[in-house]
């Protein structure tokens, strides 16, 4: 009578080995995945996924809105606070001083077009990667690298770094 009752123990332990070994993954899988909603990181992650979203959006509007020559537009993006420095130039800070450099440099080219080949981010940083293609005021085009770094708060622009090589822009 043990053995009978070895047999069929051995017997439910196999079984119960086989299902777990056959399910494994499954079972990995289910309670990492109920672990995530559990403790609100699922949720966490997917907010912090479309805030990067957003702000990625923003930023492709920027372009635009540079590109457009919008002044308004682009200073609605920037906070009240925002620093900003393009190029070699020395570094400005608020937007009524970002408004006046924009004023001034906007109408020394006849176009602008911003061609963006990759972004990426890091903490609150955000950077864009690509060129922007300048017609300068007697036609002629002039198509240079870019590198924007825009360091975020609250969804607006705190800082925002234009690094590029205006001069043969201008000379």
């Amino acid at each position: 009578m043990d053995d009978q009752y070895n047999d069929r123990e051995f017997t439910l332990i196999d079984k119960i080995i086989s299902f777990l070994g056959r399910y494994a993954l499954l079972i990995i899988l289910l309670v990492t995945f109920l672990t995530y909603v559990l403790t609100g990181q699922f949720n966490q992650t997917t907010k912090k996924q479309a805030m990067k979203d957003n702000e990625y959006t923003q930023l492709d509007s920027l372009s635009q809105a540079l590109d457009n020559k919008d002044v308004e537009r682009v200073l609605s993006y920037l906070s009240p606070e925002c620093l900003f420095q393009a190029g070699n130039n020395p570094p400005v800070r608020g937007q009524e001083n970002i408004r006046a450099t924009l004023e001034a440099f906007f109408p020394s080219v006849k176009s602008i077009k911003h061609d963006l080949y990759d972004s990426f981010s890091s903490g609150k940083s955000v950077v864009y990667r690509g060129s922007v293609v300048y017609e300068r005021l007697d036609g002629s085009m002039l198509k240079v690298p870019v590198c924007d770094v825009f360091k975020m708060e609250g969804g607006k622009i705190k800082e925002y770094y234009i690094y590029i090589d205006w001069n043969a822009l201008f000379n």
